[in-house]
């Protein structure tokens, strides 16, 4: 801890609660007792910043600095300390001694960072630019440097960037993809950015498989199918190994927005049938297995009563590679999906319990997947007893993100089995211990929906409830019956709003997408005030986003400006962002400090 123990505890509890003039006044006298304490100077100088008194900062600073110039802190609060005395050039220079010498060069990142956060876009990039030149940080300043020029809207230069990174690895079949199109589709000049990845493809340079492939993949995302076509053609085959073309469809099954387009599906069928045609004892199989049971779930889940088939593939190849021992490493995954399959999709929490419960974790996240869903298939299966028992246990200690899932089960499942007062309380309280936990919103929606509705009376309540246990066990049919009924049995209420909603995901889930949207409009114009209105059009924004993406950004700015205290408005502002980069929609999107929209 050094000199001073006790005191230098005293003063981080001053500066935590910001009194910095006594914290001052305590570092003064230290660091008069103890010259050489060079972490107490700094701790000073940073005191007088946040006080507001630079000049005191900076003489303290070029001082010691002179006396050790390989302290790097004073370095970096001198340069601060310029800044706020309208001293850039001498901040500049301050902080460019960080680089100077041998141990200089770990230095860049930190110096960009400074320089960036000072409004010193043009001399970050350079810092950047300069540290990539040193071989053992050209992955951590491109890196960096990439994403500098993202947020300064250089697409073309950041694209350039991550492909000298793709250029430069042994293996880019990975992370690589996904960052290049995430470019690509913020830049205006596409053309451009394909004429770099195609002369790549046929350069002198390595990896040009890897380019010629993306080449194709950037393309399919604009919906031009032919070159990647052309690279699976039959006499072409041969040029593809195992990785490239998992690599293929691993890009394709994420290509989301181009799932309706003409030749997607039989693409990514034929990249699926050649790579097991080609390379049925390749050790990438179950890698392949599972990306075509992804795609066979995603496919089936939402398509109504035609998507069973697909949902049934999915099971089936998730099967096979639970029962192949040698494919353990990917059994969790499996597990995974499947349980996920059976629960929300074919609404047959019985069966994904018993694949849950006979799940092998390999992975702290996979097991709190698990549990999660133990929680949603036991309140689904109505086995409210079951569901109190892991609540309970839950208290006793364990994983916290497990034990919140537990404690949120338990709640609703004395709400569900009708212990209304009860079942408020405890999801009451289940909000507010586990305020992180995912389920706390859900918890206290439902708490106060429910609280407002006894208050009333509880007019339609049981009824509420039973459609959520219908819901829950796929008896889609009684629940919008029971669902409509709410209408009138308690017209105008929280309940009621709340009850339109679910509505909405049930046609959904019944493939009807123009009621689901008729009830969520119907929602969101008959209920503004309500909680429920912002979701409302939330889901119809993402309903929106891959056939007509200038109403899906329509929807998200109503929010923006509507809602300014949204609980989801960050995942909205990303959304709404992504759109207006992607689509080109006309408009100016600018933050004011109420966050509207003008």
């Amino acid at each position: 801890m050094g000199p001073a123990g006790s005191e230098r505890n005293r003063i981080a509890r001053l500066m935590n609660d910001r009194k910095y003039g006594e914290a001052i006044a305590a570092l003064e006298a230290l660091c008069d007792s103890f010259p050489e304490a060079h972490d107490l100077a700094e701790l000073l100088s940073t005191c007088y910043l946040r006080e507001g008194r630079p000049e005191e900062a900076a003489a303290l600073l070029e001082k010691r600095l002179a006396a050790e110039p390989r302290w790097t802190g004073f370095a970096r609060n001198l340069g601060l300390a310029y800044l706020n005395l309208g001293r850039r050039e001498d901040a500049l220079r301050a902080w460019r001694s960080l680089l100077a010498g041998e141990e200089g060069e770990e230095n860049y990142m930190a110096v960009a960072d400074l320089q960036w956060n000072a409004g010193m876009y043009e001399e970050a990039v350079e810092t950047l630019t300069e540290g990539a030149l040193i071989e053992e940080y050209f992955i951590s300043c491109t890196t960096e440097l990439i994403r500098f020029q993202r947020l300064r809207g250089d697409a073309e230069a950041a694209f350039a960037g991550a492909l000298r990174l793709a250029e430069r690895e042994s293996n880019p079949y990975g992370g690589r993809t996904g960052l290049l199109r995430d470019i690509f589709l913020e830049a205006d000049g596409k053309e451009r950015l394909l004429a770099m990845v195609d002369s790549l493809s046929i350069g002198a340079g390595g990896n040009r498989a890897f380019f010629a492939l993306t080449s194709a993949l950037l393309r399919a995302g604009t919906g031009d199918f032919s070159p990647a076509r052309e690279l699976v053609a039959a006499d072409r085959k041969p040029d593809l190994g195992p990785e490239e073309i998992y690599y293929f469809a691993s890009a394709l099954l994420e290509m989301r927005d181009q799932r309706n387009a003409e030749g997607y599906e039989d693409l990514f069928l034929e990249l699926i049938d050649l790579f097991m045609e080609k390379y049925p004892r390749s050790p990438m199989v179950p890698q392949m297995t599972l990306v075509a049971a992804r795609y066979s779930h995603e496919t089936g889940a939402g398509a109504g009563p035609e998507g069973r088939v697909h949902l049934e593939k999915a099971l089936e190849l998730a099967d096979r590679i639970l029962a192949n021992r040698a494919w353990a490493a990917y059994a969790e995954k499996a597990s995974l999906l499947k349980g996920r399959v059976l629960l929300e999709n074919l609404r047959d929490p019985a069966r994904a319990l018993s694949a849950l419960d006979e799940a092998a974790w390999s992975s702290p996240d996979g097991l709190r997947e698990g549990e999660e869903l133990k929680v949603q298939a036991n309140l689904a299966a109505g086995r409210w007893e079951e569901a109190k028992r892991a609540g309970a246990a839950a208290e006793s200690g364990g994983d916290s993100i497990i034990a919140a899932a537990r404690s949120y089960g338990a709640a609703m499942a004395t709400f569900l089995s009708g212990e209304f007062g009860a079942g408020i309380d405890s999801l009451s309280g289940m909000a507010k211990r586990y305020p992180w936990s995912k389920w706390a919103n859900d918890a206290l929606e439902t708490a106060v929906t429910a609280r407002l509705s006894l208050n009333d009376g509880g007019a339609g309540l049981e009824t509420y409830v039973g459609a959520v246990n219908d819901a829950s066990a796929g008896r889609f049919g009684a629940a919008l019956a029971a669902l409509d009924s709410l209408e009138s049995e308690a017209p105008g209420t929280a309940l009621a709003a709340r009850a339109a909603y679910m509505r909405s995901g049930i046609l959904l889930e019944l493939g009807r997408e123009g009621d689901a949207s008729a009830a969520l409009e119907g929602l969101a114009e008959g209920y503004p005030l309500d909680r429920f209105a912002p979701r409302a059009l939330e889901r119809l924004g993402a309903m929106a986003e891959t056939a007509d993406p200038q109403k899906a950004s329509a929807y998200y700015a109503s929010i923006i400006e509507k809602y300014p205290d949204y609980i989801f408005m960050e995942r909205v502002r990303t959304r709404y962002m992504s759109l207006q980069r992607e689509s080109a929609v006309p408009g100016e999107f600018r933050e004011e400090a109420g966050g509207g929209l003008r």
